[in-house]
């Protein structure tokens, strides 16, 4: 649900954006200034293509390649090193922590499926893994920096 807000609210944002331009939205142009990425989860890990992101709206394609289901997450981070608070089972990340702020929440993608979501990042530390049971533990997580 958190994606398709996301998403909606950029289109919102270019288009108003191109009105106060006096001109009318382009598409390619509009594609030109979104940075992508692309994040792959298999085999209980987690790899974005590179692990430093540009400032600004980036599109984000997700694909599991297995043998589960996996979900995409992002998170702002304080600090590259802090642990993330967990939830009292001990094995998945407490979302609802007040240290935690959501980026991105792409929940259970089936293996062999893809997303794709565009969100609006400011420079800083995140982390992106995937909180299913027992699979950030397992160390499906990476640390990334934008800007």
């Amino acid at each position: 649900m958190v994606g398709v807000r996301t998403r909606r609210t950029v289109v919102l944002g270019l288009l108003g954006l191109a009105l106060v331009a006096g001109c009318t939205p382009d598409r390619n142009h509009a594609d030109a200034q979104v940075g992508q990425v692309t994040v792959v989860a298999k085999d209980f890990k987690v790899s974005a293509t590179s692990d430093h992101w540009p400032v600004g709206d980036v599109r984000v394609v997700f694909h599991n390649l297995g043998p589960d289901t996996h979900e995409l997450l992002m998170f702002a981070a304080t600090d590259r090193a802090a642990a993330l608070p967990l939830r009292p089972d001990g094995v998945t990340v407490d979302e609802d922590s007040a240290r935690m702020h959501a980026v991105i929440d792409e929940k259970g993608t089936p293996a062999g499926a893809s997303q794709t979501v565009t969100v609006h990042l400011a420079p800083g530390h995140y982390v992106i893994l995937c909180n299913m049971s027992g699979h950030y533990m397992a160390g499906m997580r990476q640390d990334v920096t934008v800007g």
